[in-house]
């Protein structure tokens, strides 16, 4: 069995902005909409979509984060190789 763990840190800028950081593998920013979707934007500026909630949002970043570790970790893939091959 294979365990992970990350850590989010959120911090609110606003009601509708929020920075978050998980474990220093991925960071960026949660813009809510007023229909509560939530616009998911990298640093770098990589918008990597849209999530129906907040917690989906939450739940579509650290899926991705998750995805990423275990690449870096089984072969030492770094981020942007990631990006260019499963997130493009």
């Amino acid at each position: 069995m294979e365990v992970l763990m990350a850590d989010l840190t959120l911090n609110t800028v606003s009601k509708n902005l929020a920075t978050f950081n998980l474990s220093d593998v991925i960071s960026g920013a949660f813009h809510r909409h007023s229909d509560n979707s939530v616009t998911i934007v990298l640093d770098g500026g990589y918008v990597m979509g849209k999530a129906d909630c907040s917690a989906c949002a939450i739940e579509k970043i650290g899926s991705v984060a998750i995805q990423y570790m275990r690449e870096r970790f089984s072969c030492g893939i770094d981020y942007s190789d990631y990006k260019r091959l499963y997130l493009n």
